[in-house]
């Protein structure tokens, strides 16, 4: 994914998933409409780990730099998961569904706040080293 001069707004990943949350955008709620959001979820946290690599992969990375292309890419494809995540909820939420996302949630908070103390320790490691 080395487009370093390729505007993220006229690429072809970025155009096909416009044009399917324009469709579904259009769409009135309904069991198709749910399955498309689900399936638009997936295709885009699948290009996302395309890009990103296996990010909880347990081996430290320290040198993944990623270029302003990838980076811009991986933001915009967020915030499209974000819209579809919120229109699904927004659509079927359940109470049960409500915990699961809770629990979920923290889940992912535990595992930033490890991330950062990991970070943290990198760090420290690398500013204690003689230079």
């Amino acid at each position: 994914m080395k487009r370093q001069n390729q505007d993220i707004f006229e690429s072809e990943l970025y155009l096909s998933y416009n044009e399917k949350e324009e469709k579904i955008r259009n769409m009135q709620p309904s069991e198709e409409r749910t399955a498309l959001l689900k399936t638009f979820i997936m295709d885009i946290e699948r290009d996302i780990l395309n890009i990103s690599g296996d990010l909880l992969d347990s081996s430290i990375r320290v040198e993944r730099y990623y270029s302003r292309y990838e980076f811009e890419m991986m933001d915009t494809l967020l915030s499209m998961r974000s819209w579809a995540l919120n229109n699904l909820f927004h659509e079927h939420c359940s109470d049960d569904e409500v915990r699961r996302f809770t629990d979920v949630n923290k889940q992912l908070y535990d595992m930033t706040e490890r991330m950062y103390e990991r970070t943290r320790m990198v760090n420290e490691l690398i500013k204690s080293m003689p230079v």
